[in-house]
């Protein structure tokens, strides 16, 4: 959103931004020349939230108003009714179903108002149809990333393997690993399962998972005995982690693409990864990516394993992976698919 702020901004338009007082996005968008409005718009009480922000609407009258994120999206369809502001909601399938009852008895009663739904998985479209939004307002945005960020981190320094001598050496020591946030929904513990059976079956490989998390001293714990695993906790540049792999896995078990997945495509590296929503559908199977049943320890070992005995095919893989990510996946893409909404509104 960020990005999409300046560029909004370089092209003369005047943007505001409603955030919470202690949001970084507050200092970030006014040193672009947004208009900052500190607002807490709180989540245990739409209607209160909603009032303040329709004060505000009614104020400042915006073109288009897009909400992003569950406290802020509910908030915005009845903030902005019957105004002349095109409303914007941006779904996340990992974040998706939201709350309890309540909440999805708000959703049903509301999803009907926004003038476009963006959402991040294709399956998504769907669930957001059958509880009243209408098909054509509900648009796919597919995940991103900023390539150039992404390849000056993997410039940098490989973290200290410690004994390993892995990345550099040249000693042609073969690498896999996970490299993201640690949390139940990525599923690091899989692929710590997965090493398991890489050793039992005398795969000649070291698994390394790097990043920080509530799953990390779990993840730890569970490796301790496995000993082809190294776990790194926290490092300065997941990207560099990635970049000294083999093959990347991301063995996630619930919705939603993890923004290092497409940094590891953008580098080039093959990948292997489960059939979850957000994860289905970036890239083609068995050509640019390979999928596996998620929770399926010995269907990832065997993938992993099946790209190191065959690093033409791993490396194909992975140049054809890069070039989707560069052409759709990319925060400059990304910007673009955004600003072409806003022109809708903004030129009726």
């Amino acid at each position: 959103m960020l990005a999409v702020i300046g560029e909004l901004i370089r092209l003369g338009a005047t943007v505001l931004v409603v955030c919470g007082p202690r949001s970084p996005l507050a200092e970030q968008a006014a040193a672009l020349g947004a208009t900052v409005a500190p607002y807490r718009l709180e989540a245990g009480n739409y209607l209160r939230a909603a009032s303040r922000l329709r004060k505000y609407l009614r104020r400042y009258q915006p073109v288009c108003a897009h909400s992003t994120g569950q406290r802020a999206d509910l908030v915005l369809r009845w903030a902005a009714r019957d105004l002349s502001t095109a409303v914007i909601n941006s779904i996340a399938c990992g974040a998706w179903p939201r709350g309890g009852p309540l909440r999805r008895f708000f959703d049903a009663h509301t999803l009907h108002r926004p003038d476009v739904i963006l959402v991040d998985c294709k399956t998504l479209i769907a669930e957001l149809v059958a509880l009243g939004a209408p098909l054509p307002r509900v648009r796919y945005d597919p995940p991103s990333v900023t390539v150039p960020h992404v390849m000056s981190e993997a410039e940098r320094p490989v973290p200290d393997f410690g004994a390993l001598a892995l990345s550099q050496s040249g000693d042609g020591a073969r690498l896999a690993g996970f490299a993201s946030r640690l949390e139940s929904v990525r599923g690091a513990a899989h692929l710590v399962d997965a090493a398991a059976v890489l050793a039992a079956s005398g795969v000649d490989v070291r698994v390394v998972i790097a990043g920080r998390g509530p799953e990390l001293e779990a993840v730890r714990k569970q490796a301790a005995g496995v000993g082809n695993v190294s776990v790194l906790g926290e490092v300065e540049s997941l990207p560099s982690v990635l970049y000294a792999l083999d093959v990347c896995v991301f063995p996630s078990v619930g919705g939603g693409a993890p923004t290092a997945l497409l940094e590891a495509a953008v580098l080039g590296k093959p990948i292997v990864s489960t059939m979850t929503p957000g994860i289905e559908g970036l890239f083609i199977p068995a050509e640019e990516i390979v999928l596996v049943p998620p929770g399926d320890a010995d269907a990832i070992a065997r993938a992993v394993a099946e790209l190191l005995a065959d690093p033409d095919r791993a490396r194909s893989m992975g140049e054809r992976a890069r070039q989707r990510a560069l052409d759709e996946y990319s925060s400059a893409s990304a910007v673009k698919r955004h600003l072409s909404v806003y022109r809708e509104f903004m030129e009726r």
